[in-house]
């Protein structure tokens, strides 16, 4: 009786606990609510302008005529003054984001005693920052060896090995935006002035850094870039720059220099350790073949005379070497192996009718090849790429068509698919084609390091391929480097990082929807991107300030 007791007792409690908490209603509340609630990064944004000064001359907008030079204030030129008014100009420009065609210094024929000035402004926006001044990736060519040059003892006349930025001084201030060197205004170069090969030969400046304090948002701050080819005089008493170019000998004639120019800017606030960073130059692609760097791979054959029979012999995945000697006969290489001229091209094997490759997995290496007549195919062909072939390498062979025509050095298949296809390190020349590529069912041709010179068209279709560290070259009139035809479409192709020179060009042909990208290619200096057929075809900006060094 206790215990039904005590559990009845406990159900009335629960029951009766359940009637006061229906009768109570809503407790006392408050509610304050913060809506919204953001973290955003804030944002910096330097933008740069440029107002330049030639000779005392200065380059200033007109309408829709574009830039044009026009006598500083006070200045009157004479007659044959350089440049002449309302001659075109580069250099000036409004505020901005800086790219490729922003270039602050732009002059190609350059006299002993010219100087110039470019004074930069610098704005800063959203936030304060730290900015330094980083001018790197500087290349001093010689363009070729005059004999005024020779007379002064000037040995050398290749890419990077011109004398220019010995002779091409600068002296840069803390400018307050009227572009003339004052009393108060702080001299940027830690030796005042210099020689291009010291103050912006892989340099970084302060500008702005905890110590001065940073650039302020909203702002703008200008820079003084003063140069002269020849001496400049710095009077600190009277504060003038003078040039003299009595010094300048002809040493550097002919010569070229380029240089990047960047501005760095980096957020000031919970910066206080800021430094400015390093430059980091970088090496420039190097294009070209060098025929003499070949080596002999190990030989499992070498044969002095019947190259065809000791390719039949040979057993898949063998190396046939051939001796020196001239080898009248077409080649057919129908099975894997490595065909290589014992004593590389220089020396070489000749073979005179030509090479056809019908297998994959095949290489041919070092030899002097003269275009034939190949079974699959009636025309005169250095090399035949005969249908479908993964992992063939033609290398280090000097493909010559002897100036006869029509003759193509290196052909390949309608329809045919490639994989791992590189034609790489090989001199050809005096062709009517050098490489054609017909259209290909898929995959790419790589085709690098070549020198393709003097011929009808250096490399026609150009379906299909990645065309890289080439230079092409044409001793006399202006030839075709590139054509490119309607077939581009199916598979394009991409050129870059290739020297185009002495007139040498890209052609389109009628039909093509699409731009070859050529972009990152050096053209010049007597040669560039034209096109036949289309207008804007090609797509060749941004160029390669200088030619590439040949390797």
């Amino acid at each position: 009786m206790n215990i039904h007791k005590l559990i009845f007792s406990l159900a009335v409690l629960v029951f009766a606990g359940g009637i006061v908490v229906g009768g109570t209603g809503a407790f006392f509340s408050d509610e304050e609510t913060s809506t919204g609630n953001v973290f955003a990064a804030g944002a910096l944004d330097l933008k740069v302008d440029s107002e330049a000064h030639y000779n005392h001359m200065v380059c200033e907008f007109n309408g829709d005529d574009g830039y044009w030079w026009q006598p500083e204030p006070n200045f009157v030129p004479g007659p044959d003054h350089y440049p002449a008014p309302e001659s075109p100009c580069d250099g000036t420009w409004e505020e901005t984001d800086l790219g490729f065609e922003h270039t602050f210094f732009n002059y190609g024929d350059l006299k002993p005693g010219d100087h110039g000035e470019n004074t930069l402004s610098l704005h800063v926006y959203d936030n304060d920052a730290y900015a330094c001044a980083i001018i790197d990736n500087m290349h001093d060519d010689d363009n070729g060896l005059t004999e005024p040059e020779e007379e002064d003892g000037d040995t050398t006349g290749g890419i990077g090995e011109g004398e220019l930025s010995q002779y091409l001084r600068f002296f840069a201030w803390d400018d307050d935006g009227n572009n003339i060197w004052e009393d108060g205004e702080q001299i940027l170069f830690s030796n005042e002035e210099g020689p291009a090969s010291d103050v912006i030969d892989g340099v970084s400046y302060p500008l702005y850094t905890p110590q001065t304090g940073p650039l302020t948002a909203t702002t703008t701050e200008y820079i003084g870039l003063y140069w002269c080819f020849g001496q400049i005089t710095v009077d600190d008493q009277l504060f003038t720059l003078t040039c003299d170019g009595a010094p300048v000998d002809n040493i550097p004639q002919s010569d070229s220099m380029t240089a990047d120019i960047t501005f760095y800017v980096e957020q000031a606030r919970n910066n206080d350790a800021f430094e400015c960073p390093l430059p980091q130059n970088v090496e420039r692609e190097l294009v070209g073949a060098v025929l003499a760097d070949y080596q002999t791979p190990q030989c499992d054959t070498t044969v002095a005379s019947d190259i065809q029979g000791a390719v039949d012999a040979a057993g898949d995945g063998d190396t046939v070497c051939v001796d020196d000697g001239s080898y009248d006969e077409t080649v057919v290489i129908d099975k894997p192996l490595t065909l290589a001229a014992l004593n590389g091209p220089t020396n070489s094997a000749t073979i005179e009718g030509g090479v056809q490759i019908d297998s994959s997995d095949v290489t041919v290496t070092g030899f002097i090849i003269n275009p034939g007549d190949v079974p699959a195919d009636p025309q005169d062909i250095g090399v035949f790429l005969n249908g479908s072939l993964d992992n063939v390498l033609i290398s280090f062979n000097d493909i010559d068509g002897l100036g006869n025509s029509p003759t193509r050095g290196v052909l390949t298949t309608t329809g045919a698919t490639y994989n791992n296809v590189v034609i790489d390190n090989n001199v050809i020349h005096d062709l009517t084609t050098g490489i054609y590529t017909n259209p290909v069912a898929s995959g790419e041709l790589t085709i690098s390091n070549n020198d393709i010179d003097d011929n009808t068209a250096g490399i026609g279709g150009i379906n299909g391929a990645h065309v890289a560290n080439n230079e092409f070259e044409h001793d006399g009139v202006a030839q075709e480097a590139i054509g490119a035809d309607p077939t581009h479409d199916s598979n394009p192709a991409t050129v870059e990082f290739n020297n185009f020179l002495d007139g040498t060009m890209v052609n389109t042909y009628v039909g093509l929807s699409g731009d070859v990208n050529a972009e990152n290619n050096f053209w010049g200096p007597d040669g560039g991107a034209t096109q036949t057929g289309g207008t804007d075809e090609v797509d060749f900006e941004p160029e390669a300030g200088v030619a590439f060094p040949h390797n």
